[in-house]
């Protein structure tokens, strides 16, 4: 497989003591440097450079968020349609990937639980 060095980008892992130099390592393919990034997102899952997945909570709540916000406005819905989108379009964005996530800090965790306990009216 040929890499594109243009479209290719690279991540360091470590702590933040680690990680606190601005320009750790620079890499090269073909002469055109390439580009150092914090987080990126792969198979729809954000992965930053410390393994915390504070990014990937973000990105699902925010998410998750405008799908409530959705179903909260749309009055014609009855209860039973309202299930229907909940399982359809909310259940799925909770689930993706979450036995990845691996052990996130409590207040990430509860920032998912809390919109899936908002009320839907």
């Amino acid at each position: 497989m040929a890499l594109h060095p243009q479209k290719t980008k690279y991540m360091v892992f470590g702590s933040k003591q680690k990680l606190r130099g601005e320009n750790i390592l620079t890499l090269k393919v073909n002469d055109c440097v390439l580009e150092n990034v914090n987080s990126q997102k792969v198979l729809g899952v954000y992965i930053d450079c410390h393994l915390s997945w504070r990014t990937n909570i973000d990105f699902v709540c925010k998410n998750l968020n405008n799908k409530i916000t959705l179903l909260k406005h749309n009055l014609l819905l009855t209860d039973e349609m309202k299930q229907m989108f909940y399982n359809a379009y909310l259940v799925p964005i909770f689930d993706y990937c979450i036995t990845i996530w691996g052990k996130p800090n409590k207040s990430s965790i509860n920032k998912v639980n809390n919109l899936q306990k908002k009320p839907l009216d």
